[in-house]
C-alpha cells in the first residue's frame, strides 16, 4: 500500500512537473519577447528586461529548448548548464521520497491519516512546481499560493464534516500559519529590503494556511539554513558575489522535504 501511494503521488508529480515545465516556457518567451523587440530597433541588448533579476536577451538554446538552461542574474553570475529534464526528475523522485517518508515516518505505513496525507502531498506538489518554476523565472507565479488557499479551504470544510470536535483548533491553526506566517515574512522582507521576494512571502504564508505553522517554520528555517551554506560554498569558490541572487523557491522544496523526512510535524 505504501509504494502504490508513493507511485500514485510520483504520477502526480509528473503531472505537475509537465505543467510547470510549460509555464517556464511560457515565462521564458515573454521575457524574451520584449528584448528580442528592442534589438530591432537597435536598443542596447544588456540592458535589464523588468524585473527578473535577469540581464540580456533570452536566446532560443536557454529558453529551455537546447539540452540545457543558463540563468543569468543581475551581476553577471550564471549557473553551469544543466539538462533541464534532470531537475523535473529530481523534483519527481523528491516528491516520492516526500510522500513515502510521510508514510514511514509519520503514520508507520499503516493506519494513514487521510485528510493529513492529502495536505502533505498537496503541499509537496505545489512546493515542487515553485521551486522549479523560481529556478529557472525568477519568478513564483501568484497562482501557486491561490491554489494553496484554494486547497486549504478545501480542506478545511472537509474536516469540518469529518472532524467538527476539533475543527475550531483545526480553523485557528491554519488562520495562524496564513496572517501569522505572512505577517513575519513581511517583516523580514523588509529587514533585508528585498532580499527575500513577496512571491516567497506569499507562498509560505499560503503554505501555512494548507499545513499548519509548523510546516512552514520548519519548512522556512531549513531552506534558510540550505540557501546560507550553498551561498557559503559559491561565495569561497568565488562563482557568486555577495550582491548576486538565488532563487529561494528550490530551497524551501528543499526545506520541506527535509522537514517531513526529520518528521518534524
Amino acid at each position: 500500500m505504501v509504494f502504490l501511494v508513493t507511485a500514485a503521488c510520483m504520477i502526480a508529480a509528473a503531472c505537475a512537473c509537465a505543467m510547470s515545465y510549460i509555464a517556464v516556457n511560457k515565462r521564458l518567451e515573454v521575457g524574451a519577447a520584449p528584448s528580442a523587440q528592442a534589438d530591432g530597433l537597435g536598443a542596447d541588448a544588456s540592458e535589464p528586461s523588468g524585473s527578473s533579476g535577469r540581464t540580456g536577451a533570452v536566446s532560443p538554446a536557454d529558453s529551455g529548448r537546447g539540452p540545457g538552461f543558463i540563468v543569468q542574474l543581475k551581476r553577471g553570475f550564471s549557473v553551469s548548464p544543466v539538462p533541464r529534464w534532470s531537475v523535473f526528475a529530481a523534483a519527481v523522485l523528491l516528491t516520492g521520497v516526500v510522500c513515502f517518508c510521510a508514510q514511514i515516518f509519520q503514520w508507520g505505513g499503516s493506519g494513514i491519516d487521510t485528510i493529513g496525507f492529502i495536505k502533505v502531498a498537496v503541499t509537496a506538489l505545489i512546493m515542487m512546481s515553485a521551486a522549479v518554476i523560481d529556478l529557472f523565472t525568477k519568478k513564483i507565479p501568484s497562482f501557486l499560493p491561490i491554489l494553496f488557499l484554494i486547497a486549504g479551504t478545501i480542506m478545511l470544510a472537509v474536516e469540518f464534516i469529518y472532524m467538527r470536535e476539533s475543527f475550531l483548533i483545526l480553523l485557528a491553526g491554519s488562520l495562524v500559519g496564513l496572517v501569522g506566517g505572512f505577517l513575519v515574512l513581511l517583516l523580514l522582507s523588509f529587514i533585508t529590503k528585498g532580499g527575500l521576494g513577496m512571491g516567497d512571502v506569499k507562498l509560505v504564508a499560503a503554505m501555512g494556511y494548507l499545513s499548519g505553522i509548523a510546516a512552514s517554520f520548519y519548512s522556512f528555517f531549513f531552506a534558510t539554513v540550505l540557501c546560507l551554506i550553498v551561498t557559503l560554498v559559491l561565495l569561497i569558490s568565488k562563482r557568486k558575489k555577495l550582491k548576486d541572487e538565488l532563487p529561494f523557491g528550490p530551497f524551501l522544496y528543499l526545506g520541506y522535504v527535509l522537514a517531513i523526512i526529520l518528521g518534524k510535524f
